[in-house]
């Protein structure tokens, strides 16, 4: 059981650090790029239809929101929870714990 939880818990780390780094990268990324953007547009060198890149930003999040969503609900509804449940209270346990802590460190 040992081996189970910290095995569960270390994993989880690693994982939620690099989940919230790979966000972090790819959020300044695009903050660098809209900056770019909107430099360029202000010196005149490009034309940016700022109302077309929200529609399609908003549209993207919806249709994200509501596919996960969805996943969440399919995956409720096949046999991934109770496959999941094999593996033990004590390593899913200490895996979420570990992921919240993975996060909270990034």
């Amino acid at each position: 059981m040992l081996t189970s939880v910290s095995s569960g818990g270390i994993a989880g780390f690693l994982i939620g650090y690099a989940v919230k780094k790979g966000i972090k990268i790819i959020l300044g990324i695009s903050g660098l790029l809209l900056a770019g953007l909107a430099y360029l547009n202000y010196k005149g060198l490009v034309s940016v239809d700022w109302e077309r890149i929200a529609s399609v930003s908003n549209k993207a999040i919806t249709e994200f929101s509501l596919g996960s969503a969805s996943y969440a609900s399919s995956v409720m509804d096949s046999q991934v929870v109770p496959t999941m449940m094999n593996f033990g209270v004590p390593l899913t346990g200490s895996f979420a714990a570990g992921f919240i802590l993975g996060c909270l460190r990034g």
